[in-house]
Order: structure tokens, then sequence, then C-alpha cells
């Protein structure tokens, strides 16, 4: 399965999409890179960055927009 992330972005600039596990380790970027701005949609088929599928639990969707934390954002993980 895959989770739909919906992301606004206000501004042009450099853009980091990742997921994040409970202890604070980047488990996927989804997107990184020179963004325009505008509304976006990422996909992420909860698989780590190695391919494999990740396990149940809570992750957290961070959205960093020119190297400032812009948003967090809850996501469950259920099989």
């Amino acid at each position: 399965s895959t989770v739909k992330i919906k992301l606004e972005l206000s501004q042009v600039g450099e853009i980091d999409l990742s997921i994040y596990n409970m202890k604070g380790q980047k488990v996927k970027q989804l997107i990184g890179g020179k963004s325009s701005k505008g509304i976006f949609t990422a996909n992420w088929d909860l698989k780590d960055k190695n391919g494999k599928k990740v396990s149940t639990g809570i992750y957290f969707v961070k959205l960093s927009q020119n190297k400032k934390l812009t948003r967090v954002s809850k996501l469950t993980v259920i099989k």
C-alpha cells in the first residue's frame, strides 16, 4: 500500500520531505532538492531507504524548507 502526503509550499527554495521513526532516525527521504511554490503530492510506499517494508508503528513526516523545519506530522502504520 501507499500513503499519499499532500504539501503546500508557500515559497521557492530547497526542500526536504523525509520520514523518521520514533528514535529520530531517518527512514526515507521522499523529496529533496529545489522546488517551486504550489501544492504537491508525495507517495510513500511504506519502504525504508533500503527498499525494506517498515514495521507497524508511529512515524513522523518532517518537511524542511530552506534548512528550517516547517512542519512535522505523525503517521501511524498498521498492518
